[in-house]
């Protein structure tokens, strides 16, 4: 630009100067061909975050920088300090508390409002927890020997009994508000508040390590590491074992409900499908 401020911001790095007119210094001209381009390259980082340009909307560009860090986010893994040296088994976001919420062994319970200051919660129990679940406004939690613990805030743990002293490695609520727990030796415990645990017979003495629910049935998977098991329900009571095609146990299930499909991983890199539940 004529009239620029040489050298302003170090060697080669001009800027732009008010002037002095009592001086007989100019100030810096701008031109037409600055302005476009400040104008295309913000226009750009606002169109590449998706962002649609509408004339008299003042928040396109800040709504594009934080698409921009979120994906930033996402696409990078920064290690948090925990506060504690104990395995963590698990972790969940209750929504209605605003609070993440991880569990681990020998009772750790570990809380944290945004994933990166954690505070270590009392859970009253020293045994080794393994899955945590939120749903209807409370956390709930199950481990060795049995142990349920559920919580309305993530701060208050209260233990539940669970009628079995099976470890029970995960745990699963319903869109209607049924929960299922399951672990060893076949060991599935229902309940419709978290609180009273009812036994249900699986079929198997298998370890039963993760439940899942689509809104029509559940999925339940487990097995030896040389035997996957698959068992499937319309109501949590009646249980039906269905063929594994895996000679691997099975650890965690999941459905795509948008395209009708089941996935199941396990031991071995097992990944198996399913349209729907039953035929693997």
């Amino acid at each position: 630009s004529p009239n620029r401020a040489q050298n302003l911001f170090g060697t080669g790095k001009d800027g732009y100067t008010e002037g002095n007119p009592g001086g007989g210094i100019p100030a810096t001209e701008t031109t037409a061909a600055q302005f476009n381009t400040f104008q295309e390259e913000l226009c750009k980082l606002v169109e590449d975050e998706a962002v649609p340009l509408v004339k008299g909307d003042y928040t396109q560009l800040s709504l594009a920088i934080r698409r921009m860090l979120d994906g930033f986010a996402l696409a990078t893994w920064i290690n948090q300090s925990s506060g504690s040296g104990n395995a963590l088994y698990s972790v969940v976001w209750g929504a209605a508390d605003a609070l993440f919420c991880a569990v681990g062994v020998s009772g750790t319970i570990l809380t944290s409002p945004d994933g990166f200051t954690w505070t270590s919660r009392t859970s009253g129990t020293a045994q080794h927890l393994y899955a945590v679940a939120y749903a209807g406004g409370q956390f709930v939690v199950t481990g060795g020997l049995g142990t349920i613990l559920t919580s309305p805030d993530g701060v208050t743990w209260t233990s539940r009994t669970s009628g079995t002293t099976e470890a029970l490695y995960g745990v699963r609520c319903s869109a209607a508000g049924l929960w299922v727990a399951v672990g060893g030796a076949g060991k599935i415990q229902t309940s419709s508040d978290a609180v009273t645990w009812t036994s249900r017979t699986s079929g198997t003495s298998v370890e039963l390590r993760n439940a899942a629910h689509d809104g029509t049935i559940w999925v339940v998977v487990g097995g030896s590491s040389a035997t996957g098991t698959i068992l499937t329900s319309s109501d949590a009571i009646t249980w039906t074992s269905r063929i594994s095609t895996g000679a691997n146990g099975l650890k965690g299930s999941a459905k795509n409900r948008a395209n009708n499909f089941w996935v199941a991983v396990g031991d071995a890199g097992t990944i198996l499908s399913s349209t729907n539940g039953t035929i693997w």
